[in-house]
């Protein structure tokens, strides 16, 4: 019988190939679309604060959705915060993405706009599964209309460091008129 510290490695390595394969699912099309050059190209980024580099081993998953939000807060008055955003993503999310100026053009697309221009956000609690987390933002954008947004991040070992990643973020359908979201009870 396999100890369950076995088992629960083996459920987040099958769990990191899951978000591993939704991330170049979803990057792939977005790149083939936007005539972007190949994986060679790609530049590894690093924190722009080299003195903030050790605090990022020290973030759970929802202190880096909530960084990572900050920093798309700050983009239009900021020119770092680009970087900042970049920074807090997985190796695997920043080759499927950059380089950095490939990543700009990503974020500010139609689909992820939103996530810069906003009348206010706010992230939900972490759901941590071993080493992979996910965390739901919800925000108003500038239209009125409400917008969900879930970040996947793993423990990954990023800019030689373990530390907690950001590796997709996905917008979520939103909960048609009258629906109780998952897990809560009518009342």
């Amino acid at each position: 019988m396999l100890s369950l510290e076995v088992r629960h490695r083996r459920r987040a390595t099958a769990a990191r190939r899951r978000y591993a394969a939704a991330v170049v699912a979803l990057a792939v099309p977005w790149a083939a679309e936007h005539s972007l050059a190949s994986a060679q190209e790609i530049v590894q980024a690093q924190p722009s604060d080299p003195a903030d580099a050790g605090s990022l081993e020290r973030l759970a998953p929802r202190e880096v959705v909530v960084r990572q939000m900050e920093h798309l807060q700050a983009w239009r008055s900021d020119p770092e915060a680009a970087a900042g955003v970049f920074a807090l993503a997985s190796p695997l999310n920043r080759a499927a993405t950059g380089p950095l100026p490939r990543f700009k053009q990503l974020v500010e697309s139609p689909g992820y706009a939103c996530l810069i221009d906003n009348r206010g956000w706010i992230a939900g609690a972490a759901e941590v599964d071993g080493d992979v987390a996910a965390v739901l933002v919800s925000l108003v954008a500038d239209d009125g209309r409400l917008r969900l947004f879930r970040f996947y991040l793993s423990r990954t070992d990023a800019d030689g460091r373990t530390r907690w990643a950001t590796d997709a973020v996905v917008e979520a359908p939103p909960l048609p008129p009258g629906a109780a979201p998952a897990g809560r009870a009518e009342p």
